[in-house]
C-alpha cells in the first residue's frame, strides 16, 4: 500500500477568479442536479392542477431548453373541471404550498380566453418558458454567490466541487 499526499489550492466563489468562477458554473450547469428541487416543485405543482381538473397530465420537462419539453393536462372522462378553478384563486398556493401555485393560476387567468382550454394551454407554455428562466437565474453569479457561501461550498481550479 502506499499513501499519496496532493495539494492544491481550494477556492469559494468569492475568492476564484473569473475564469475559475466559470468552471463552477458549467460544474452545477452540468452536475444534473442543479435546479432539480425546483423543477420537482413545479412539477409537484402541475400534479395539484391536474387532480383539481380531473385530468392526467403527461410531461417532459428540463431546466435546459430545447429538450422538446411539454405538458398536457388531458380530461380522465369526458371534460376537465374548470370550474374547480375558481375557488382557488383565492386561496394562498392551494395545491403544494408553494409559490409555483399561484403563478400557475395567475397565468390562467391571464390567458382566459372563450376557450378555458385554449387558456390552460398557453398557461402551460408559459410554465415550460418560466423554467428554463429560472434555471437560468440560478447559473447567473449573483445566485452562485449566495448559494455557495450559504452552502459553504469550496472548489478546486478545475471548477469541482471539494
Amino acid at each position: 500500500m502506499r499513501t499519496i499526499t496532493e495539494e492544491f489550492q481550494v477556492y469559494t466563489w468569492e475568492s476564484a477568479t473569473p475564469e475559475i468562477r466559470e468552471k463552477i458554473r458549467y460544474y452545477f450547469d452540468s452536475d444534473g442536479f442543479h435546479g432539480e428541487h425546483m423543477l420537482q416543485e413545479r412539477i409537484d405543482t402541475l400534479k395539484g392542477l391536474a387532480k383539481a381538473l380531473g385530468g392526467r397530465l403527461d410531461y417532459s420537462l428540463s431546466c435546459v431548453p430545447d429538450r422538446g419539453e411539454y405538458i398536457t393536462i388531458k380530461p380522465k372522462y369526458d371534460s376537465l373541471d374548470f370550474d374547480a378553478l375558481h375557488g382557488l384563486a383565492d386561496k394562498d398556493c392551494p395545491f403544494t404550498g408553494m409559490c409555483y401555485d399561484n403563478d400557475l393560476l395567475e397565468d390562467i387567468a391571464e390567458a382566459k380566453t372563450d376557450c378555458d382550454v385554449e387558456a390552460l394551454n398557453t398557461a402551460l407554455n408559459k410554465y415550460v418558458d418560466a423554467i428554463h428562466a429560472e434555471y437560468e437565474d440560478m447559473l447567473r453569479d449573483e445566485y452562485l454567490a449566495d448559494h455557495c457561501a450559504s452552502n459553504g461550498y469550496e472548489f478546486k481550479e478545475n471548477g469541482n466541487m471539494y
